[in-house]
């Protein structure tokens, strides 16, 4: 096999050509990590903030249950019942504090003087 320049230049062309090849190549793997990089960084990104919404999401579940309790039928009837039990009540100590009232604010006996 004779070595002739046509020989020598049509295999430096398809060496240039793999090694031109192999960069491209090596550029574009490494465009593609970044790509990957960048979206697992974003990914995590959503990630927490899913997270944290996720943990608000069941503070406002929990506030409503709780809201939900004080507000049902039966805790607003027990707290009309109690509240008419304070004011009758009011009412009552009201009469009482005036009858007090009126005793000590009455007729004093008169005291001498030493």
């Amino acid at each position: 096999m004779e070595l002739d320049y046509r020989f020598l230049f049509s295999l430096g062309t398809a060496l240039c050509t793999v090694v031109a090849s192999f960069v491209v190549v090596r550029q574009k793997v490494g465009e593609v990590e970044k790509s990957i990089e960048h979206l697992f960084r974003k990914a995590s990104t959503i990630d927490a903030s899913l997270d944290k919404n996720n943990l608000k999401t069941e503070a406002m579940i929990r506030e409503l249950d709780r809201l939900n309790d004080i507000n049902s039928p039966s805790n607003l009837k027990k707290k009309n019942r109690e509240m008419a039990t304070f004011s009758v009540r009011i009412g009552y100590l009201e009469d009482r504090l005036s009858k007090i009232e009126d005793m000590h604010n009455g007729r004093h006996i008169p005291v001498k003087e030493s």
